[in-house]
């Protein structure tokens, strides 16, 4: 398998595949460790071309895990990262006990935050936006699959138009990969994960927080949440920013991994 993967992500990686070609899961696999499987041997010729030219597993495939459940994802949508799920976890844990809120995520992708808050927060009324028409598709389908009552409609990220307080919760990971960061990604990433979803400007590294936080601090009821992931070289500067368009109580957030990672600040209960 491509140098790109470390040993853990390798196995995670093989077993996948293996539930792909063969059907079998992981749990079959090691419960059986005789078990004989007989892939086709054009679809596994298919797998291994597409390895070799360091296609993402999940594409693949075309599914990813993220939060216990399988989402449909194509070139199309960012693969879900373990660090969304944690900032999905977070909101869940802040969120627990209150039904029937009204949230936004921006910037939604494969829809595997939307979806997910959706199936968790009880009553719950779940639109996600994104500027991608073939992302929304998907978006959809991972919906329906999943029985999520969410709606998805497009929309720009950097332009939208003057709200009305309506939401109890805007959630967004927007693009924040900067431009010069390029050299130092994996080709299973660089090479086949949609750029206009990852990159922004070295010299405007906070275009969607600066718009989305502006949007969100009138869409928000008072005393509403909005909650980002972020670029860790970014928190400082983002935080001021958000500071500066009139949250209050904005905390800057470590990941599993040690890094600064998320945002979380509330649209004060005074007007400003």
């Amino acid at each position: 398998m491509p140098g790109e993967y470390d040993d853990r992500e390798k196995r995670a990686a093989a077993y996948r595949l293996v539930r792909f070609l063969t059907g079998y899961d992981r749990h079959r696999l090691i419960a059986d460790p005789d078990l004989e499987v007989s892939p086709d041997e054009t679809k596994l010729r298919r797998c291994l071309e597409q390895l070799r030219r360091h296609a993402p597993v999940e594409y693949i495939t075309g599914e990813a895990f993220f939060f216990g459940r399988s989402f449909l994802v194509t070139p199309d949508v960012l693969i879900p990262r373990p660090e969304t799920e944690e900032l999905t976890e977070r909101i869940l844990s802040d969120c627990r006990g209150r039904k029937g809120m009204r949230v936004a995520d921006f910037c939604t992708g494969s829809g595997c935050i939307a979806v997910t808050l959706a199936l968790e927060l009880e009553e719950a009324e779940v639109t996600g936006l994104d500027i991608s028409l073939p992302a929304l598709r998907i978006a959809r389908q991972n919906a329906e699959r999943l029985n999520a009552r969410t709606t998805f409609r497009q929309a720009d990220a950097l332009r939208l138009p003057a709200p009305v307080p309506a939401y109890d919760l805007i959630v967004s990971n927007p693009p924040y990969v900067l431009e010069r960061e390029k050299a130092e990604m994996r080709p299973n990433v660089l090479e086949h994960e949609p750029h206009t979803a990852l990159f922004v400007p070295d010299d405007d590294p906070l275009r969607f927080y600066d718009a989305i936080g502006h949007y969100a601090f009138r869409a928000l009821r008072p005393g509403g949440r909005l909650y980002f992931e972020i670029n860790e070289t970014c928190g400082t500067a983002c935080a001021r920013l958000l500071e500066q368009t009139g949250f209050t109580d904005v905390e800057r957030l470590i990941d599993l991994f040690g890094k600064e990672r998320f945002i979380r600040c509330r649209r004060p209960l005074e007007p400003v």
